[in-house]
């Protein structure tokens, strides 16, 4: 085998592995986007519009536990829950009106 053969062999096996590597790293990548997707949507489900409107701002925070955030009106009840989603920065905005949920909204997402 000659000395250029070798080489061409080596420069061969070299871009091989780096294709090898970047398609890995594009497959790794869209897994993750796939994945950080499925999660914002579960947790959109887990605090839909029909799980929480009509329900008093106390049954919202038994199922969920502490908000994030509130504003209490001047009666000292809730007007306003927020929750947060850490891993990936939503936010869920709860309205309540006359004592119970009437919106949920998300952002940051």
């Amino acid at each position: 085998m000659s000395e250029q053969t070798l080489s061409r062999r080596i420069v061969i096996f070299v871009a091989v592995a780096a294709l090898a590597i970047v398609g890995c790293g594009v497959l790794w990548v869209t897994y993750q986007v796939r994945n950080s997707r499925a999660e914002i949507r579960e947790y959109q489900e887990a605090h839909s519009d029909a799980k929480i409107v009509g329900k008093r701002a106390s049954e919202i925070i038994a199922m969920y536990g502490e908000p994030y955030a509130g504003e209490r009106g001047s009666d000292g009840e809730y007007v306003f829950i927020m929750y947060k989603q850490v891993k990936q920065g939503q936010y869920c905005g709860i309205v309540i009106k006359d004592g119970v949920a009437a919106e949920v909204s998300f952002w940051g997402q």
